[in-house]
This record gives structure tokens, C-alpha cells and sequence, in this order.
């Protein structure tokens, strides 16, 4: 299995600690490798964002918070200048997770609602 495909998995079953851990794998491997512009490579940004998110806010912990910061802005360019209609619920959905893990829970319910308007009507 696949460091993605583990924090994946993981993320899905609430699985924290097995997300932290083949998390930390794929960032490393990403960090060492070239940019891939294949379409899966901008998924697994998205589900390593909220991975990020998650792990930050219930670790406590900013460098995982930062990691998820990274993962919204490549979203957030990728809706503004590749694909809106496929990448604009996403980056809603990665800035309501940032916003929710500050304890901003006003502007992630707006941000959360325009991840599910963006989804409709894309």
C-alpha cells in the first residue's frame, strides 16, 4: 500500500495515528521527488490537506496545520488558474478546514457552505 493510499484510508476509517504516520511518508517522498502534474498527484494534495488539518487540530500541532496551509494554496492557484469547475469545492472545502482548526467556526460554516454550492453547481 501507498503512503497516500494509507493516510487515505485512514482518513476515511478515523484512523489518526495510522493517517499521522503514512502522512509523514508522503510528505517526505513528496519532498524529495519532482512536481507531478498528473490529475491523481492534485488529488492526493487535497486528502493530504485535510489529513493535515485533521492531525494538526487534534495534535495541537502547527507544523501539520502549516502542511495543510500548503495544500489549500495549491488548491486555491489550481482554481484560479486551472480548472475552477473542478477544483473550487476543494479549495472552499481546504479553507473551511483551515478556518475550523482556528477555532473560526463562523467563517468555516460560510466557507463549508460554498464548498457545497461550488459541488452543485459544478
Amino acid at each position: 500500500m501507498t503512503a497516500f493510499h494509507g493516510f487515505y484510508e485512514a482518513l476515511i476509517f478515523r484512523e489518526l495515528e495510522t493517517a499521522k504516520k503514512s502522512a509523514e511518508i508522503f510528505y517526505e517522498e513528496q519532498s524529495e521527488s519532482t512536481i507531478n502534474v498528473s490529475s491523481p498527484m492534485f488529488m492526493r494534495e487535497f486528502y493530504f490537506g485535510l489529513v493535515s488539518f485533521r492531525i494538526g487540530r487534534e495534535k495541537r500541532d502547527k507544523r501539520w496545520l502549516s502542511r495543510g496551509t500548503e495544500s489549500k494554496y495549491a488548491l486555491n492557484n489550481l482554481a484560479a488558474t486551472a480548472s475552477t469547475w473542478n477544483f473550487e469545492n476543494k479549495a472552499f472545502l481546504l479553507q473551511a478546514e483551515e478556518k475550523f482548526s482556528q477555532m473560526d467556526f463562523e467563517a468555516a460554516g460560510v466557507l463549508y457552505d460554498a464548498a457545497i454550492l461550488s459541488a452543485i453547481l459544478s
